[in-house]
């Protein structure tokens, strides 16, 4: 599903996505809770179908919102990274896990457990 875009994007370039995601997502996070509070509804708002799970264009329309632009190959890699079984969904908690460090992602799940 996705080997040809992985086949187009370097690891290292890929890694620098995910890096950059990282850092956005941190830089909204903040030391404010109240900013988890508004990814969550973020999360939520591009939800298309309520199921807790991004497919592709949820998962771009999500990255536009967090001001990363992707093409088509990036946004098929980095979704690999993150759905390394190529079930062609992410469950938005299991991203947040994957790209927030522990205490960021202790914030966007409101201080429970993981």
């Amino acid at each position: 599903m996705y080997s040809a875009a992985q086949g187009r994007i370097s690891s290292q370039q890929l890694e620098r996505i995910h890096e950059h995601l990282r850092e956005r997502l941190s830089g909204k996070l903040g030391s404010h809770g109240g900013t988890a509070f508004k990814l969550r509804k973020l999360f939520k708002r591009y939800d298309m179908h309520k199921t807790g799970f991004a497919q592709i264009e949820e998962f771009r329309v999500t990255m536009e919102a967090f001001g990363i632009q992707l093409d088509n190959d990036s946004l098929l890699a980095l979704f690999a990274k993150y759905d390394p079984e190529c079930k062609g969904r992410i469950k938005y908690h299991d991203l947040m896990k994957k790209v927030l460090d522990a205490d960021d992602f202790k914030k966007y799940i409101g201080g429970r457990g993981a």
